[in-house]
């Protein structure tokens, strides 16, 4: 009996011991890895053609930041929120009008990178105004001015008359880096008008219509001819509106002064590289005659500013 409860409980013991040995090896095994973490891929790829080129958009993923590539052009989305999943992408520099470009966009988060989702885009046709962007050579000018509705000569202005060619006169355009105008420069303008080169130079134009662009630009400089010999007061355009004209008929024009003020530019696209500018500058007058009648005539005048009208016909280079 003795042996049998002494052999009983070393069983026991021996069983105990060996589950103690058994859940210590099993407190030292390693620790498994957390689960790898999974990028999700943007979905519901989509553009739209804008003023300035096209914006690309996408469905966002988790709190990720992301990689765009339009073409050949990469940008990195500087994005701290999950909410802005749009890029735009400007035309004129990296694309270009009217041109289908791949692109695609993955997600980034934590230094690591998802899967490429991937589509296709096409840019807007190339807007009207960028049509006038070049060097435009002229074909013929046509230059009068008219002062309270009558003709006024402007060969008067100009000593040596208009040039009868137009191959001294350019107009170049060219596009504007802080917007969508583009600005207007003429070259050679100084053989029409006796008028600074730079006064009409990166005047601002803006769209106004199909094939059609309009701008304004403040010149303020006035220009002083002395007639030799003086001009009859009475052979001066629109005499016989002036008040008390009658009792100037005796008197002569020494000298004029022009202040070109402020014009008014105009270019229209008539055909392929055929276009048509016209510049018409405001240009109030005063004299100086040989009379004592000076206010009365400068103060018609200055009711009755002259217009100064340009038109030139050109080809683009």
């Amino acid at each position: 009996m003795m042996k049998k409860t002494i052999l009983h409980f070393s069983v026991i013991a021996c069983s105990l011991i060996a589950i103690g040995i058994m859940l210590s090896c099993k407190g030292n095994e390693p620790t498994p890895p957390p689960p790898a973490t999974v990028i999700g891929v943007p979905t519901n790829l989509s553009y739209s053609v804008t003023s300035t080129g096209v914006q690309v958009t996408w469905s966002a993923v988790d709190t990720c930041k992301y990689e765009v590539y339009v073409g050949d052009s990469v940008s990195n989305l500087k994005s701290t929120t999950a909410s802005w999943c749009n890029f735009d992408v400007k035309l004129g520099g990296a694309l270009n009008y009217d041109t289908q470009y791949d692109w695609k966009v993955r997600a980034v988060k934590g230094g690591k990178k998802g899967a490429w989702a991937s589509a296709t885009l096409k840019t807007g046709a190339l807007p009207d105004i960028y049509k006038f962007i070049g060097t435009w050579l002229t074909d013929s000018v046509n230059a009068n001015a008219s002062m309270a509705g009558n003709d006024f000569p402007l060969e008067q202005l100009l000593p040596g008359g208009i040039p009868p060619q137009a191959d001294n006169i350019s107009i170049n355009i060219a596009q504007d880096g802080a917007n969508n105008d583009v600005l207007f420069s003429v070259d050679g303008i100084d053989a029409y008008l006796p008028i600074q080169q730079q006064s009409l130079n990166n005047v601002p134009m803006q769209a106004s219509g199909p094939n059609t662009i309009t701008g304004s630009v403040t010149i303020n400089y006035p220009y002083t001819y002395d007639f030799n010999p003086p001009m009859p007061i009475s052979s001066l355009p629109g005499y016989n509106q002036i008040p008390g004209g009658s009792i100037l008929s005796g008197y002569s024009i020494q000298s004029i002064t022009v202040t070109f003020k402020d014009a008014n530019i105009i270019g229209i696209i008539l055909a392929q590289n055929k276009a048509h500018y016209t510049i018409t500058i405001n240009a109030p007058i005063a004299v100086k005659t040989d009379g004592p009648f000076d206010s009365i005539i400068n103060s018609y005048f200055a009711s009755s500013p002259m217009l100064i009208t340009i038109d030139i016909y050109s080809t683009k280079q």
